[in-house]
């Protein structure tokens, strides 16, 4: 085992990450040893992790420069995501879809814990091409220890009218939405949430979950006559 390059990885890391690190390590090493080759969830999520660090924050200047990106309101966290994960069950029978996914990292971690098909679209091209940069060094990174990530795209597109979006929305049975910054009118005087509600939500089928940022489909308690929505603050 190189452990040089182990040790080149986890330079510059805090003393908390070292040790969950080497646990991980341990794990492996313990399963290996045993015959056994599932990768503990606590690897995955450091090798994602990792890799985040790596490339998306290290073109986090180029992001914020795009000349389509107005404006930026944070990319989902692991800790968010495993959250979500607690609220809504999922596994490799399901189907996710990420509306407005960024440079694809919420696309990827779901595909490499749940081991689905993941599925994004992001409007801004730089985005997307940092994006499909991450997403092929963590599939790098991924296989190089055996981890199964596959049926991850990020597609550059407008979702309202992407015709391959719409067409995995008809099937999906998880829809992540991260709308913060939905609410913003058009020169028509039509917000992206709304545009949403009237053009995506009727392809959704009967169970899909949406899982929004803030609430997406009517006020907080408010009756929206869906059953659809998970509000995850």
């Amino acid at each position: 085992m190189r452990y040089d390059l182990l040790l080149q990885a986890l330079q510059g890391a805090s003393f908390a990450t070292v040790l969950r690190t080497l646990s991980d390590l341990q794990h492996v090493l313990d399963s290996l040893s045993t015959g056994e080759v599932e990768t503990s969830q606590g690897f995955k999520r450091h090798i994602y992790e990792q890799s985040y660090q790596r490339l998306v924050l290290f073109h986090s200047k180029l992001l914020t420069r795009a000349p389509q990106r107005i404006k930026t309101y944070g990319e989902a966290t692991a800790t968010f995501l495993d959250y979500m994960f607690s609220l809504i069950p999922m596994d490799e029978t399901t189907s996710f879809v990420d509306l407005g996914a960024g440079v694809g990292n919420v696309v990827f971690y779901v595909a490499l814990m749940k081991g689905c098909r993941s599925f994004g679209i992001e409007l801004v091209t730089t985005t997307v091409e940092v994006g499909h940069s991450f997403i092929n060094y963590l599939l790098q990174q991924t296989r190089a220890h055996h981890m199964k990530a596959d049926g991850v795209v990020l597609r550059q597109g407008d979702m309202l009218h992407d015709l391959e979006c719409r067409s995995l929305l008809q099937g999906a049975d998880v829809i992540f939405i991260n709308n913060v910054m939905f609410d913003e009118q058009d020169h028509t005087g039509m917000t992206l949430n709304s545009r949403i509600r009237t053009t995506l939500l009727p392809l959704m089928k009967d169970g899909a979950r949406i899982v929004s940022m803030v609430p997406f489909l009517g006020k907080p308690g408010e009756k929206t006559g869906h059953d659809k929505e998970v509000c995850v603050p």
